[in-house]
């Protein structure tokens, strides 16, 4: 069986010349060429003058399809290693990015003359007298050049990556299914096009070149993919400059010698441990191609990025790269050391590597430089790795679905990087971008929260203890923890509902309702109402129902620093509440966020209800004022579902008429978002009563009317309590008012009205 193998140039001349047809050819020594296993003798030279033009287009996935794309066939040994070996390497992929790759390979080769030994062309007399197997092929190897083919080529190499790993694994898809040259040349410029008019993540192109026998190229400005088509569009034969672009290296036959007639069993096993061990050879020299690649690369890279602690982390990986390549660098000296002993070594010795080994090899390189993705105790990177440790760029997906991508130094976030967490997690956080140290972020930084999107610059020490003071939870019951989230500037209180740990069946109920919803994963009711109409109070009750701790033991769960806890009469004229407090409740399972429910409460207007027209006309301005400082003040959020309009069921019918002209200067975009809970009223005739005489856009809108138990409960810490109910009969009403609770929010959670404050 011959051998078929392409014969790069090696600078300007070439490797092989005519007379060299019939020489001895060693695959196992660098230097390949021996002496003439045949005489040169014209007449038993054929020379062909006949044009074949051949072309291959081909994706790179491993070396083996390389082989094919070159037009390897047969067995491969040391000195084509040497010969083809860097050409071969620089297809290798080499990838310090987190995109994805794909390598292709165009190839097209003009054979203009071929040159063929006769099969009975006379050998040399001195063949004749060589007495052993090592003699032999100490001189003469155990192949001879049989063919050489002469004519032009040019082989391009086109690599394209991306981030959008999406997109890119859809391209493979499509020239896995068969690739024609044509069609790839408009498939990528549509996606090259693509990715420059849109949003979507751009596709890169880069090319090598490779080439002979052909008229001048000028390959030193190929910048884009379009100038790689152009030079093979313009690619031609040079008749006065062939050179030899493919050899075939035949066994030498034993008419040639008596050594090859004696025992061809054995000397058959003795060729394949040969084969075996330059193949292994080769595999070990591409792996050191590769490290030498990506050297290079890495280092051009992070000349050109210069982030703090980069070059650091580099030169730690890069130490570990050199180390291993002078591991290589023996293991091929040990290859070398085998395959150039005797035939009776060769055959009682094992070779020093098996299948096995090379493989384990290969990964460990390809987990070395990042191509592959490597499992730790924390997940999965995809990255350069130190002995399986993560080190230097690259992206960490981690077990809880977290993903990091940035800079890691013994398996930890060090250096830049942006860490982005799953939908619904615990804290409900979007990303920390920033310098990090042993996994922790360091300030500046940035934070983006899940509410509307919204970024939080972390600039020094004292907001960042804020910001992580913010993330601390205290623990309420088994299913409930609360955190403060307020800053200078807002008051958040949120509540992490673990829906899995309730068991009341009211909630349970509620919660079966609420997450049927398909349009929002999150609603917003603005509680409004004059001064003392008790919307903080009945807040608190609503934190319980909606929390599901109502059925055990309410619980004081209200902000308890906006509260002057002296004003303890709900008609003294005082706001209880200083300023807007959002109160979020957010509900998990399995702690994966599934829906979030926010109350929002307001500083209560002014009394309308003066002897003196000028002040009521001052407190309506004031009013108006007041309600644009609120929905100003809520412009982060998206958007509002409900406007609960909150009215004291106690007062006087002059005071209600009075108090609905606060629906006069809500926004027109807000009315159908409208209302009504009724406090201090347990009776439905005077619940009917109170709606009768407010407005009549009012009355059609939902409401509710109750005598807030919570206000007379002992667990109330803000209200003198003097004629305390007996607890059975107060949990009694209180069950009862949650389930009415429950049905409100049940129906206002379906009502598709809602509107946006930014809007307004």
């Amino acid at each position: 069986m011959s051998l078929v193998l392409p014969i790069p140039l090696t600078g300007t001349k070439p490797t092989l010349l005519e007379n060299d047809i019939g020489r001895g050819f060693c695959i196992d020594e660098n230097s390949g060429k021996k002496d003439h296993v045949f005489l040169y003798e014209k007449e038993k030279i054929k020379t062909t003058h006949a044009t074949t033009d051949s072309n291959n287009f081909s994706l790179i996935k491993s070396c083996e399809t390389l082989k094919t794309a070159l037009n390897v066939r047969g067995e491969i040994g040391l000195s084509f290693c040497l010969l083809y070996g860097k050409v071969m390497g620089s297809y290798m992929e080499t990838n310090i990015t987190n995109n994805k790759t794909i390598t292709l390979l165009y190839s097209r080769k003009i054979v203009r003359k071929v040159v063929e030994l006769d099969y009975y062309a006379t050998p040399s007399p001195n063949i004749l007298i060589e007495k052993d197997i090592d003699s032999l092929r100490s001189k003469y190897g155990l192949y001879y050049i049989s063919k050489i083919e002469y004519g032009s080529f040019i082989d391009v190499k086109f690599q394209l990556d991306s981030s959008d790993h999406l997109k890119m694994d859809k391209l493979q898809g499509e020239f896995e299914a068969g690739i024609d040259f044509g069609l790839f040349k408009v498939s990528v410029r549509y996606h090259i096009e693509e990715g420059k008019s849109s949003s979507t993540s751009n596709i890169n192109s880069t090319s090598s070149i490779f080439f002979g026998g052909c008229k001048p190229i000028d390959k030193t400005h190929v910048q884009s993919f379009d100038e790689a088509i152009k030079i093979i569009d313009s690619f031609q034969l040079d008749e006065n400059n062939l050179v030899p672009i493919r050899i075939e290296i035949s066994p030498i036959p034993p008419r040639a010698t008596k050594i090859l007639n004696d025992n061809s069993m054995l000397f058959s096993h003795y060729n394949k441990k040969l084969s075996s061990t330059s193949s292994y050879y080769l595999e070990i020299k591409q792996m050191i191609i590769q490290l030498d690649n990506f050297k290079s690369i890495s280092k051009l890279n992070d000349d050109n990025n210069n982030q703090n602690g980069q070059q650091e982390i580099l030169n730690i990986l890069l130490k570990k790269v050199d180390e291993q390549i002078d591991s290589l660098k023996d293991n091929q000296d040990s290859l070398t050391k085998f395959i150039q002993s005797s035939m009776k070594s060769i055959f009682n010795k094992d070779i020093p590597f098996t299948d096995s080994s090379i493989s384990e090899l290969k990964i460990k390189i390809q987990q070395m430089i990042g191509l592959v993705l490597i499992e730790t105790d924390r997940g999965f990177w995809k990255g350069p790795s130190v002995n399986n440790i993560p080190t230097y760029k690259g992206v960490y997906m981690y077990k809880d679905k977290s993903k990091y991508e940035g800079l890691c130094l013994n398996g930890k976030r060090n250096g830049k990087g942006k860490l982005t967490y799953p939908d619904g997690n615990i804290n409900q956080l979007i990303s920390i971008e920033g310098e990090w140290n042993d996994d922790e972020v360091s300030f500046p930084s940035k934070v983006i929260f899940k509410e509307g999107g919204v970024e939080e610059n972390i600039l020094d020490l004292k907001s960042a203890n804020e910001w992580k003071e913010r993330l601390k939870r205290i623990k309420i019951s088994n299913s409930l923890e609360f955190s403060n989230f307020s800053k200078s500037n807002e008051i958040i209180f949120k509540y992490f509902v673990y829906v899995d740990l309730i068991e009341d069946k009211l909630f349970k109920n509620l919660f079966s309702n609420i997450i049927q919803i398909e349009d929002r994963q999150r609603y917003s009711m603005l509680l409004l109402g004059l001064i003392g109409s008790g919307k903080t109070s009945m807040i608190e009750l609503f934190i319980n129902i909606l929390t599901g701790q109502i059925s055990d033991d309410p619980k004081q769960l209200r902000a308890t620093n906006l509260e002057d806890k002296d004003d303890v009469n709900i008609n003294n004229g005082k706001s209880k509440t200083k300023s807007i407090c959002r109160y979020e409740i957010e509900y998990f399972t399995r702690d994966s966020w599934i829906f979030g429910i926010e109350l929002i409460d307001t500083p209560g207007f002014l009394d309308l209800n003066n002897n003196n027209n000028n002040n009521n006309n001052n407190n309506n301005n004031n009013n108006r004022q007041h309600l644009k400082s609120i929905l100003s003040s809520l412009n982060k959020l998206e958007r509002i579902d409900n406007i609960a309009l909150v009215i004291n069921g106690s007062l006087t019918t002059e005071k209600l008429k009075e108090q609905s002209n606060l629906i006069s200067i809500l926004p027109k975009e807000s009315l159908e978002c409208l209302s009504t809970i009724i406090t201090f009223c347990d009776k439905e005739n005077q619940a009917n009563q109170i709606l009768n005489q407010i407005k009549n856009y009012i009355q059609d809108k939902p409401s509710i009317f109750m005598d807030n138990p919570w206000t007379r409960h002992p667990n109330n810490k803000f209200k003198k309590i003097e004629n305390k109910d007996n607890i059975e009969t107060l949990q009694k009403i209180m069950k009862e008012k949650a389930a009415i609770v429950q049905e409100f929010f049940i129906d206002r959670t379906k009502s598709k009205s809602s509107f946006n404050p930014r809007d307004l």
